[in-house]
């Protein structure tokens, strides 16, 4: 397992680019619903990703994006507070919308607690 200061050294390696210069895109893992959203919209416009960096930890991939080391698509949920705090800036992307279904089922004739309200109206936003 590498050290968060090596996987960047070997990124900077592989990049052929210094610290303060890489441009690298962070994303998530080839089979994750939201990339394979983002290819499909890249593909309409004939553009394509090449990841530097395909990992499923978002909160490894928020903490490069703190250190200014590349780019990432990643749900807002995700990184609303960061954004809010200054740490990340978002950058808006204009022709591209991606939405994702959700669907929660639960029984209704069963008693529902506190959390699960807050958890249904949260992905009711």
């Amino acid at each position: 397992m590498l050290t968060e200061s090596e996987l960047l050294q070997s990124i900077h390696q592989s990049t052929n680019m210094g610290r303060e210069g890489i441009q690298s895109v962070l994303n998530y893992a080839k089979d994750d619903r939201l990339r394979q959203a983002l290819e499909q919209q890249l593909a309409l416009k004939k553009q394509a990703l090449s990841p530097v960096l395909e990992i499923s930890d978002t909160a490894f991939i928020i903490r490069m994006l703190e250190k200014n080391h590349g780019l990432s698509f990643l749900p807002y949920l995700a990184v609303e507070r960061d954004i809010r705090k200054g740490r990340i800036a978002l950058l808006h992307v204009e022709d591209v919308e991606i939405s994702m279904y959700r669907q929660i089922f639960y029984h209704k004739n069963k008693f529902k607690t506190r959390e699960m309200e807050e958890f249904i109206r949260l992905a009711a936003e």
